[in-house]
């Protein structure tokens, strides 16, 4: 490949990051019930996980700031989540979750700030808006299982006794029909503090949907008025 078709591919890609995050975590979400009862289980989860963060640093690696910030703090749950696999400490799992909500809130920051700047809807400003809806489900979802890790018992869950990828896919599902306030009602908070948080999470899907996408719409509307 020539050093000008490789730019282009790589200028190609940088079109599409936005697209490559949110089909990234699609793919980890949807990926479960498909290798759930298999003994690659845990190697596609963390395969797919880790291509969700990478994509993630990728889509805001526009300078060298952002770029530092979140590989940085991907970096450090990557080692706190190493450190609590081979040797069980309970403190490295609480500063893995930590890790986490910090880079998926730093990386849905800078998505935020990219679509506010943006004056005309194109299909790349769609693809941010709904990597920060996916970003936000991400989130609370290491939230969930920092709170239920810190205090057992702050969720009412189907199978109390589920393997670690089990409850990670259970933290997700609720925290996106939280999100989504489909409200089904098989995971319930229990405690106080996982009850404010997921009352959070619901008024932040409701007033992300009304407020951004209701912006979006509008200046689809103002883009097509020169036009008439």
């Amino acid at each position: 490949m020539s050093e000008r078709s490789l730019l282009y591919v790589i200028l190609l890609q940088k079109n599409n990051r936005f697209l490559a995050l949110l089909l990234a975590m699609i793919a980890f979400f949807t990926i479960y019930p498909v290798v759930e009862n298999t003994v690659i289980a845990r190697l596609l989860l963390n395969l797919f996980f880790m291509v969700s963060v990478l994509s993630g640093i990728f889509a805001i690696a526009t300078t060298r700031r952002p770029l530092l910030i979140s590989s940085t703090l991907a970096l450090l749950a990557i080692i706190f989540r190493w450190i609590h696999y081979f040797y069980s400490y309970e403190a490295a799992a609480i500063l893995e979750h930590v890790a986490n909500i910090l880079f998926w809130i730093y990386i849905a920051f800078y998505i935020l700030k990219f679509i506010l700047h943006q004056q005309i809807v194109t299909s790349e400003l769609i693809y941010a808006a709904a990597a920060v809806y996916f970003i936000f489900g991400l989130a609370w979802a290491s939230i969930y299982q920092l709170l239920e890790f810190s205090h057992s018992g702050s969720f009412s869950l189907p199978d109390s006794t589920a393997s670690r990828q089990s409850f990670i896919f259970q933290m997700w599902y609720f925290s996106m029909v939280t999100l989504t306030t489909l409200g089904y009602g098989d995971i319930a908070p229990v405690t106080m503090s996982a009850r404010v948080f997921v009352v959070l999470e619901a008024i932040l899907g409701q007033l992300y949907l009304a407020i951004l996408i209701s912006g979006l719409i509008g200046k689809r509307i103002a883009q097509d008025k020169p036009l008439k």
